[in-house]
């Protein structure tokens, strides 16, 4: 998992700074981690979390900018990605609503998600091909009838600068706080947030887009929108 983790961030231009730290210039910084099943269950009192804030700290330092802009990625090998999910969500949902520090995402993978990928060809390819061929449909129903396309689509989730055949990252960024919300509330609330959403607002975002001016406060905004009450 780490060798896809490794390999994914440098197709999209991050360089490893020191171990475990992908920088993308002074926009982004990505911090990967692996964890047991154990070390979750106890992420906030672990050593390898108090060993990732130092990394932190120690990047921010030589870095200002990505004080505010950096996400930690805890990936953890599981045998039954649908017992652990059971019995590790509530545990899951308080780590990455934890607002302190830095964005948090855990992702749990088994040995038969890993080896779909070949380390060999580009991995956000592989990823496409296999989300394109999937069945979003299915996936509504039962979250686990293909664990491949499960294990594309929540890496699309969980790091929010990958996209799906969208060349302007600024829109990957617009992805990421949406996908975070599906991967928490579940996609029938996705559906019935984007019809609230206003289509003059839309218009705007996407104006922005274009021109390279959205800001954090745009990304909120749709945050807001998805969380919002019928």
């Amino acid at each position: 998992m780490r060798k896809i983790l490794e390999k994914l961030l440098v197709e999209s231009d991050f360089k490893e700074v020191s171990k475990d730290v992908f920088n993308l210039g002074t926009i982004d910084s990505f911090i990967i981690s692996e964890y047991s099943e154990l070390e979750i269950e106890g992420f906030f009192e672990s050593e390898k979390t108090k060993g990732i804030l130092e990394k932190y700290n120690e990047n921010a330092i030589f870095n200002p900018s990505l004080k505010k802009n950096t996400s930690v990625l805890a990936y953890v090998k599981v045998q039954n990605l649908n017992d652990s999910l059971v019995r590790l969500k509530n545990t899951i949902f308080n780590i990455e609503e934890d607002e302190y520090y830095f964005r948090k995402f855990i992702f749990l993978y088994t040995d038969e998600m890993v080896a779909s990928i070949n380390l060999a060809h580009n991995i956000k390819s592989q990823l496409n091909i296999i989300v394109d061929s999937g069945d979003i449909d299915k996936l509504r129903e039962n979250y686990f009838y293909d664990l491949v396309y499960y294990f594309a689509l929540q890496l699309f989730i969980k790091l929010p600068w990958l996209s799906l055949d969208i060349e302007k990252r600024t829109f990957e960024l617009l992805e990421g706080p949406l996908g975070r919300k599906v991967s928490e509330k579940g996609l029938d609330e996705f559906d019935l947030a984007l019809d609230r959403i206003d289509d003059e607002l839309m218009e705007e975002l996407i104006e922005k887009n274009r021109s390279n001016e959205l800001v954090n406060e745009d990304f909120q905004n749709l945050i807001k929108l998805f969380g919002s009450e019928q």
